[in-house]
């Protein structure tokens, strides 16, 4: 399928439409002294709602959000937003990386740059990666599914399209977070040759994609690193080089 250019504009009148619903909140009740034991935490909530109201400048977050090269592709009647940032040495190693559930691909900002470009972090630029880091059906900017089946499976199998079909990449390696290891071991019997491997962090998030995508056969290794540096919401700033993966550890061969 085609790829075209994406360009995140949120349109004016929707936030025109969020400020006034923030100007006038429907505050719920709260026990007193109850904290956080019965969901947020009212007092949390006004103060959030207030820097929203007050401070957080969207535009500004649009601009960040585009410095990166975003694009969006038609997979399974679907258009599937993605960034593609391609890695600044001589033979980068084709990466999709895929948010939590639930999350943003705004997760991956900062690990972004280390990875498309370690040489400037210190780094070996060998060791680069071409990232590809997808919205999720139903997150970010991608269509929202309109029916059931939208699964871990599914999602791989979409992913898997995206970097072999649209993207070209007959190998690739892909990265997930998981706290468990629960799918049937006789999915990675379906993997072929033409494979290269996953990165497996081993944090508390749910999100078995990376087994899927060993299901629809573009993996072949597995590899769990412990490296919880790499993801999350809000990485340090001074995440370490040494802590990104060595694609070394994925040989392409």
């Amino acid at each position: 399928m085609a790829i075209t250019p994406f360009k995140v504009e949120v349109a004016k009148h929707i936030l025109e439409d969020l400020r006034e619903r923030l100007d006038h909140p429907r505050r719920p009740d709260e026990i007193a002294g109850s904290g956080w034991d019965y969901g947020s935490n009212l007092d949390y909530i006004k103060e959030l709602v207030e820097y929203w109201r007050t401070t957080f400048d969207w535009r500004s977050q649009e601009r960040l959000i585009n410095c990166f090269p975003h694009f969006k592709t038609n997979i399974e009647g679907l258009e599937v937003h993605f960034i593609h940032e391609r890695g600044k040495g001589p033979n980068p190693m084709p990466l999709v990386i895929t948010h939590g559930w639930p999350g943003p691909f705004f997760e991956m900002h900062k690990i972004i740059p280390l990875l498309t470009d370690p040489s400037s972090y210190g780094g070996d630029a060998k060791d680069s990666f071409d990232v590809v880091v997808p919205s999720m059906p139903g997150y970010g900017f991608s269509d929202k599914t309109v029916g059931p089946g939208m699964d871990v499976s599914a999602v791989a199998g979409m992913w898997a399209r995206l970097m072999v079909d649209d993207l070209g990449y007959q190998r690739f390696a892909a990265q997930g977070v998981t706290g468990e290891e629960r799918l049937p071991a006789s999915w990675l019997s379906h993997t072929p040759k033409t494979s290269s491997g996953f990165i497996q962090h081993l944090v508390t998030l749910d999100s078995l994609l990376t087994w899927g995508l060993a299901r629809e056969g573009c993996l072949k290794q597995k590899k769990n690193i412990s490296n919880s540096g790499m993801i999350g919401v809000r990485p340090k700033a001074d995440t370490d080089i040494s802590r990104v993966p060595n694609p070394k550890l994925f040989p392409m061969a």
